[in-house]
């Protein structure tokens, strides 16, 4: 039997519902305890000290994909190179 655990869940909510679990997502993260449930399913993972962060965007006519992966081993080290977030308001009002 394997030991395994897989939790897939989808479904159409508003902009600000989905930064609403990006931050609790956030918190369970640095709190190295995340819990999801959603459609009968449950998983709790156990974040690391040192995470793998993936970023992958794309915008095309009428459609933007914004996918974000998070994976940890027990002997990640952390990168020098850091990925810089902001939101595309802030960058406008600082311009010129």
């Amino acid at each position: 039997m394997s030991d395994k655990e897989e939790f897939e869940y989808s479904e159409k909510t508003s902009s600000e519902e989905a930064g609403d679990y990006l931050m609790e997502l956030g918190r369970g993260i640095r709190d190295h305890s995340l819990k999801l449930q959603g459609k009968g399913k449950a998983i709790t993972l156990l974040p690391e000290d040192v995470v793998k962060l993936e970023v992958k965007a794309e915008r095309r006519e009428g459609k933007g994909e914004l996918e974000i992966e998070i994976s940890w081993k027990e002997k990640y080290v952390i990168s020098a190179e850091k990925l810089k977030v902001s939101s595309a308001e802030a960058e406008e009002s600082s311009s010129p």
